[in-house]
């Protein structure tokens, strides 16, 4: 994958604390979807430890894309989950200040070609109802809305859709 974007790509921990509250907060119109409030260092990095209700810890994958020491990119990426070769993407985010949607979408094409080759055969996300910006990117990549739902985003339920990307050629 790291050859594939051209960047380096590793996983994120707790000291990358600050400069993932960082690319996150220049996201905030994002958080602004369902906070009523600036989002703070403490809900920001709590992405970090969080994994899905019947996941183990080994199927979490929160990876960081860099450009030098920079952060410009994260991946919040579930393996196996919520089934055998299926990966579910909790978050994709970058700066949008210094990376374009167009590269943002290169990347992502890269990891989907990586989970590929791993004989995973379907990529699965959740987008906000209101997010009306994510409703256009990830169709632009082949998913497909699937199924309505409600989630819980900081304790509160907000509708959202299922989208899908079947990996079988």
């Amino acid at each position: 994958m790291k050859k594939r974007i051209q960047k380096t790509v590793r996983p994120l921990t707790h000291q990358d604390d600050d400069a993932l509250y960082s690319l996150q907060r220049a996201n905030q119109d994002f958080y602004d979807l369902f906070l009523d409030h600036h989002l703070t260092k403490r809900e920001a990095v709590n992405d970090l430890d969080e994994k899905p209700m019947n996941s183990a810890a080994g199927q979490k994958h929160y990876l960081g894309i860099f450009d030098g020491e920079t952060l410009v990119a994260t991946l919040d990426l579930v393996v196996d989950y919520p089934l055998p070769q299926v990966a579910w993407i909790g978050q994709f985010m970058w700066r949008p200040q210094t990376v374009s949607s167009t590269t943002a979408k290169r990347w992502l094409a890269a990891v989907l070609e990586t989970l590929r080759e791993l004989e995973t055969v379907q990529v699965q996300l959740l987008v906000l109802d209101r997010d009306v910006k994510a409703q256009k990117f990830w169709p632009a990549l082949g998913f497909s809305a699937v199924q309505k739902t409600q989630t819980m985003v900081m304790e509160q339920p907000i509708s959202a859709t299922i989208y899908q990307l079947n990996m079988l050629r």
